[in-house]
C-alpha cells in the first residue's frame, strides 16, 4: 500500500487548486479566509491539516477528499475529473429531470457523429444542440 506523505499530499493540493483555476496559494487562501501563511504551509506539506479543514477545502475546490490529497479512489479506477469535467458534473445536477434528458440527447448526438467521421462533426452536431436547447 502506497504511503502518503504530508510532501506528497501538499503536491496533491497545489495540482487541484491549480486545475480548479486559483493561479496563487494567496488567491486561494484569501477566497477560503484562510491565513495565505498556513495555506501556503499545507501546499508545501509543512504543516498537516485538519479533517475539518480539508473538507473546506475540497468543497471551495470542487473535489473529493481522495482527489484534494492526491489518493486514485479506487485504485486502479477511473482518472480524476478535470476542472471542466467537474463544472460539467456541477451543471448537469443542479438541471431539472426534462433539461438532463435533452442533455444527454445533445451528448449522445456529439458522440454517434464523432464516431461516424472521427472529426467530431462540431458545426453540424451544434447547430442541432441549439436547436434542442430551445425547444
Amino acid at each position: 500500500m502506497k504511503k502518503h506523505d504530508q510532501k506528497s499530499i501538499g503536491k496533491a493540493l497545489q495540482r487541484v487548486r491549480k486545475d480548479a483555476g486559483y493561479k496563487s496559494a494567496r488567491a486561494f487562501a484569501e477566497h477560503i479566509e484562510m491565513n495565505p501563511g498556513t495555506y501556503r504551509n499545507y501546499e508545501q506539506g509543512d504543516r498537516p491539516f485538519s479533517l475539518e479543514t480539508a473538507w473546506d477545502m475540497a468543497d471551495a475546490l470542487n473535489v473529493s477528499l481522495d482527489q484534494l490529497a492526491g489518493r486514485e479512489w479506487p485504485p486502479g479506477g477511473s482518472p480524476a475529473l478535470s476542472a471542466d469535467e467537474r463544472g460539467l458534473v456541477s451543471s448537469y445536477r443542479k438541471m431539472d429531470p426534462p433539461d438532463r434528458e435533452k442533455l444527454r440527447g445533445v451528448a449522445d448526438t456529439f458522440v454517434v457523429a464523432s464516431e461516424k467521421d472521427g472529426t467530431g462533426a462540431a458545426g453540424d452536431v451544434a447547430r442541432s444542440g441549439v436547436a434542442i436547447a430551445n425547444e
